[in-house]
């Protein structure tokens, strides 16, 4: 039996990254899993905004999904703040939600020996999402 995963997430980057976790714990448990993808732009509080709408939806129209997945970042909010602002309590459906702190970006480049081998050079993470232009400077590579 197929169990039907809604992702609704704030960028490509979640998608990508949380897409291969339930993928991953799907193959581990033996459970075949169908995704599918709501993608938002333009920040959180959008996330919000079309989450309301969509949980709305999911409840008028039926056929649910089996589970719900809800990714945005904490940015500079934190973990417990970002959870608060997440509308999970109206899901008609089991939710979990993959709040990374302080941001997806993070997550990926933590891991700087696999960045190494992946790219040929080290990378510093940068501390937090306030400091995005960080990015843009070369004293992230190593």
């Amino acid at each position: 039996m197929v169990k039907t995963i809604a992702a609704f997430v704030e960028d490509s980057a979640h998608q990508k990254v949380i897409g291969t976790l339930i993928e991953r714990v799907a193959v581990e448990q033996g459970i075949e899993v169908r995704l599918e993808w709501r993608n938002v732009r333009r920040g959180h509080g959008q996330v919000v905004r079309e989450l309301k709408e969509y949980l709305r939806d999911l409840k008028r129209q039926g056929n649910p999904p089996d589970l719900l997945v809800i990714g945005t970042d904490a940015n500079c909010r934190g973990l417990s703040e970002r959870t608060r602002e997440v509308p999970v309590t109206d899901s008609p459906v089991p939710t979990v939600l993959a709040i990374p702190d302080p941001h997806i970006e993070r997550w990926l480049l933590l891991d700087g020996a696999a960045f190494k081998s992946a790219l040929g050079h080290g990378c510093q993470a940068p501390d937090r999402k306030c400091a995005r232009d960080r990015y843009k400077q070369g004293e992230l590579y190593t």
